[in-house]
């Protein structure tokens, strides 16, 4: 696969930014300790051809 053109951030669709929360939430439940409810200040995501190759999310848990 050849990269299309230099990556970008871009802001993430609501769509997009629930796909990172749910993805974090289920990796934070099998590795993290600890975990509560998620709350997301800000959401990015880099694209290649359209596809979503990686996601970066700016977060913070409160405890239960």
């Amino acid at each position: 696969m050849s990269m299309s053109q230099p990556y970008e951030f871009s802001i993430a669709t609501n769509a997009e930014a629930e796909t990172l929360t749910d993805k974090i939430v289920a990796f934070n439940a099998k590795q993290v300790s600890f975990y509560g409810d998620v709350e997301n200040l800000i959401d990015y995501v880099i694209k290649d051809n359209g596809n979503i190759i990686a996601g970066i999310t700016s977060c913070f848990y409160f405890g239960k």
